[in-house]
């Protein structure tokens, strides 16, 4: 566990501490959960739920951040990408795409293990051709593999914290610039004076506005950064079905075969166009 993160927890979790002695201590607030007032145990009792949900869900949330960082640099295989993927469940801003990428992977080995059972009916494990088509599925769960480690590696630097309070402050934004130009839109000759008032104040404000210009600015930065993470989670996924699909074609064009050389497998389409895939993934990555 990093420093960083034990610092939050502690901060977390003094804060909850803090809050409660603030609450019920009599100097201050002097909550009870028991004597006192009625409106003073019910506030006192809603007070320990908050606390508990927050203590809970807190630091649940950054117990599971620390792990599933930590994790991403030591992943070897497929199952361990599967097993990250699970513990991050959580990252909302990702959900969708995650459990598409473990069904995705839970696919591919089904695929993979039945083009191996067909070849093996067809052909011999020594046999030139069933290595051949080995050797391509192999390079096939590599280039699963490279995307799936290349998303999880994108999805651990994903600040989501970050990306949701930039979010909201662009809503906030857009509605503080809405309610601008509605006041600005004169109707009358009560409306132009409002305007002009509005216009001498604005003229006050301009440092503070220039200070919000720059920080929407940045803000607008940080969204696009945030975007691409987002897109490469998108695009890396849209590879993965790609291959799915072409592996597909792949058992397709076994399965009409009996026999097959070594230089009918390097012509089949599915086996062309699986190659060039790969290629085109590992240019990509």
């Amino acid at each position: 566990m990093s420093k960083k993160k034990i610092r939050q927890i502690i901060i977390l979790n003094a804060s909850i501490i803090a809050a409660n002695i603030i609450l019920f201590a009599k100097p201050f607030l002097g909550l009870s959960l028991t004597g006192g007032a009625a409106l003073t145990v019910a506030l006192g009792w809603t007070a320990v739920v908050v606390s508990v949900c927050t203590f809970v869900a807190g630091n649940t949330r950054l117990m599971r951040r620390v792990e599933t960082r930590s994790l991403t640099s030591g992943i070897a295989n497929l199952n361990d990408c599967v097993r990250i993927l699970e513990e991050s469940r959580w990252i909302k801003t990702f959900a969708p795409k995650i459990n598409e990428l473990i069904d995705q992977i839970k696919r591919f080995r089904k695929k993979q293990t039945t083009i191996n059972d067909i070849l093996l009916q067809k052909f011999s494990s020594d046999e030139i051709t069933y290595r051949h088509f080995a050797g391509v599925l192999g390079e096939v769960e590599r280039a699963v593999f490279t995307n799936v480690r290349s998303i999880l590696n994108k999805i651990s630097a994903f600040d989501e914290d970050e990306y949701i309070r930039i979010t909201r402050g662009q809503r906030t934004l857009q509605k503080n610039m809405y309610s601008r130009e509605n006041r600005q839109t004169p109707g009358d000759q009560g409306a132009q004076g409002a305007l002009a008032a509005q216009e001498s104040a604005d003229k006050t404000n301009l440092p503070a506005q220039a200070q919000e210009n720059r920080t929407h600015d940045m803000a607008q930065e940080k969204m696009q950064i945030y975007s691409e993470y987002i897109s490469f989670v998108h695009q890396a996924t849209d590879d993965n079905e790609q291959i799915l699909l072409k592996m597909d074609k792949m058992l397709l064009e076994i399965s009409r075969y009996n026999s097959l050389e070594g230089g009918d497998v390097e012509n089949m389409p599915a086996i062309k166009e699986m190659d060039e895939l790969i290629h085109n993934a590992k240019l990509y990555r």
